[in-house]
């Protein structure tokens, strides 16, 4: 699978996690057209409104193709050209990172979702440090994304051996968790490897939503992204970027702009630097 390196650069304010809280430091812009939105972050408990069911859902209960950016159609345009259609839920396919919905075990994982703890409360849970945030603005409303863990890493004897992180709504959303600081040297090469599944809600046409993963080169500055629009099956989402200073931060990102229901799960995160790995980068 080809990854797109988007050109436009998309700013994405910092945040500072801890095992408690997440501070937002500054607004954000997202590149995807409509109005302007800011990220905050989701922290149980969350009872007024729950999570679930979604609270201040669209009107028409969907969108149109007019209003959905670039990103979304390519995902969709990447939807057609894989085969997807008539075939929801995970696809019984074998690839070089999976068999259907068993995910192959990696060296060199920094973070599983699975060697730590998760924190908080059902539809609200973050893990060791990784911190979650939503999209408030125009159709998206944080409060109608869930974060939550999975054990989709294997059927069988294999289930329930690991987990991944679980991004979901049935309401447009943009949302993602961002790593601790990782200690870096400047100039140091940074590559970032992720495995994700995007559940296949077989809408012929609608499927626009899609990852991303972003990379703050120094705490601070602006992040650089990639997309992946694999659906259906594990797949791997990489990027590489130059450290300008002494610590990196690492995003990853769920997005759909439709009322579908959208699952998406992360898992295998590896990360390398200079091209030797990073043993841990969970708090």
């Amino acid at each position: 699978m080809s990854h797109l390196h988007i050109a436009i650069r998309r700013g994405l304010a910092l945040v500072a996690v801890t095992s408690l809280c997440l501070t937002l430091l500054s607004p954000v812009v997202w590149a995807q057209g409509g109005p302007d939105i800011t990220f905050h972050p989701v922290v149980p408990p969350r009872h007024s409104p729950a999570p679930i069911p979604h609270t201040s859902v669209i009107p028409g209960g969907t969108v149109q193709a007019s209003d959905v950016g670039p990103q979304s159609m390519a995902a969709n345009a990447a939807a057609l050209q894989q085969g997807t259609a008539g075939k929801p839920g995970v696809l019984q396919t074998t690839t070089d990172v999976s068999s259907g919905i068993t995910l192959y075990n990696e060296n060199n994982v920094c973070n599983d979702f699975s060697s730590g703890i998760w924190h908080g409360e059902t539809w609200t849970r973050y893990f060791s440090g990784w911190g979650d945030y939503a999209a408030d603005g125009g159709i998206y409303q944080s409060k109608n994304v869930t974060f939550d863990l999975e054990r989709v890493v294997g059927p069988g004897e294999k289930y329930g051996r690991g987990l991944s992180l679980k991004i979901a709504s049935n309401q447009p959303y943009q949302a993602g968790v961002m790593s601790p600081a990782i200690n870096v040297k400047k100039g140091q090469m940074v590559h970032v490897r992720a495995a994700y599944l995007i559940y296949n809600h077989d809408a012929v046409g609608r499927n626009w939503d899609f990852v991303s993963m972003g990379i703050i080169p120094n705490i601070g500055e602006t992040a650089t992204y990639v997309d992946g629009y694999r659906r259906g099956e594990w797949a791997i989402i990489e990027e590489e970027v130059m450290a300008t200073g002494p610590q990196i931060v690492v995003m990853l990102q769920a997005q759909s702009p439709d009322a579908l229901n959208s699952n998406i799960y992360f898992d295998n995160v590896q990360i390398f630097l200079d091209g030797k790995p990073v043993a841990r980068c969970r708090g």
